[in-house]
């Protein structure tokens, strides 16, 4: 059971470096051996960075987007609670409140927190006071390397 922020589902839909670990994430969803969890900033984050992308159309984003909610994976719309999370964890962390969020759901939930945002995963794991798992998808890689 996964939390997968903006940086992972990027790489669905952009070819990058570490996508095959992403898609392979995605390919475990569909074989419902993964549950992928995301905050609905997500949606706003993945149509921000393709509609930035010259290689992508208005009418290609939207269709990125629907593919999204096609997929079911669950979209949680912040609550009061994960809100003060987020605030408590971005402070704590000295990240923006964008990230922090995935990383307080995967609190409140229990599950591992998968990006591929290095700057950010070296930020709280230098710190680690959370109780998340976190993993970065460069290490999957390494997993299934060996």
């Amino acid at each position: 059971m996964n939390v997968l922020d903006a940086s992972v589902v990027l790489k669905w839909f952009v070819e990058e470096e570490d996508s095959v670990q992403a898609l392979q994430l995605r390919g475990e969803f569909y074989a419902g051996e993964r549950e992928i969890v995301a905050p609905d900033l997500l949606l706003f984050e993945v149509a921000n960075a393709l509609r930035y992308n010259p290689n992508f159309t208005v009418e290609e984003v939207q269709e990125a987007i629907e593919t999204l909610f096609a997929m079911e994976i669950e979209i949680i719309t912040p609550t009061s609670s994960l809100l003060a999370k987020t605030i408590k964890l971005a402070k704590s962390f000295d990240v923006t409140c964008y990230d922090a969020v995935y990383l307080a759901l995967a609190e409140e939930l229990g599950f591992e927190f998968i990006t591929d945002d290095e700057k950010f995963y070296r930020k709280v794991s230098e710190k680690n006071q959370s109780q998340v798992s976190l993993r970065l998808l460069v290490d999957l890689r390494e997993r299934r390397d060996s």
